[in-house]
């Protein structure tokens, strides 16, 4: 008996439903900067949303980038850079619109994840352009996120951008120079300059991940976990090793079930 195999699909399957958003919180976004008219309380409330609802512990240059674009375009900070055909998404419509419903832990964490985006990837901008979304990366959660880029048409293959938002965006600026994107550029670099914010896009950062990596993986950007003094590695996961030795059983009886009907 023989079974046809089925190619996967390589094409980007994109989450189309938004985190549900708070209505009130949405009406008022042609108010005033969020930073200006939100308190502290009421900031960290939101980014501790994302940090449950997406997994991810928001580094120093999320609020900042936030407040970059809200400098560009105060009624639409989230499409404040579609002149170069990108927009804020996932965490920063939390951000930005807030949710008025209870988050459970990894709520969000599909929302905007591509067909080949790992887990450690979660998407803060799409590219309209190239079809490209530049994202946060973060071996687990108590790492230091990474900017990095995947593209739909190269598959699986994720591309280091930088130590921040600020050195992703600074690349592009820096290769789209027109007089379309000068005030961009100009408006960029008085706020960088303002706000003391450091820009490091050199590949020291991934030259040192690739060789401390524990090993090599098909989107190639590495491994990168806790290793033992026997050289084992080691990541906490989610269910007990009683309830993983059952799932693990039942996958291996499926197996020789499967194996044994194709014979």
């Amino acid at each position: 008996m023989t079974e046809k195999s089925r190619k996967r699909n390589s094409n980007v399957k994109l989450e189309q439903r938004n985190p549900p958003v708070s209505k009130k919180t949405k009406d008022s976004q042609n108010g005033a900067s969020l930073l200006g008219c939100l308190n502290s309380e009421q900031i960290q409330e939101r980014i501790s949303l994302i940090d449950q609802g997406f997994y991810l512990k928001c580094p120093p240059d999320f609020l900042s980038f936030y407040e970059f674009c809200k400098t560009l375009s105060n009624d639409a900070p989230l499409d404040a850079l579609s002149e170069i055909g990108f927009r804020l998404v996932g965490p920063f419509e939390i951000l930005h619109y807030g949710s008025k419903d209870q988050v459970k832990k990894g709520q969000w964490s599909n929302h905007y994840r591509f067909y080949h985006d790992p887990p450690e990837f979660v998407t803060v901008v799409v590219c309209s352009n190239d079809q490209s979304h530049i994202g946060y990366f973060r071996d687990s959660y108590e790492s230091t996120p990474f900017v990095a880029k995947s593209t739909a048409t190269i598959s699986g293959v994720i591309e280091y951008c930088g130590q921040n938002l600020f050195a992703f965006l600074r690349t592009v600026l820096d290769r789209k120079t027109s007089c379309h994107t000068s005030h961009l550029l100009e408006s960029f670099d008085e706020f960088v300059s303002a706000k003391n914010i450091l820009i490091d896009d050199s590949s020291s950062f991934i030259k040192h991940r690739k060789k401390h990596q524990v090993c090599a993986t098909t989107n190639s950007i590495g491994l990168m976990i806790d290793v033992s003094e026997g050289d084992i590695g080691y990541r906490p996961i989610s269910v007990s090793y009683c309830k993983l030795d059952q799932k693990i059983s039942s996958k291996f009886i499926i197996f020789l079930i499967a194996d044994f009907l194709r014979d």
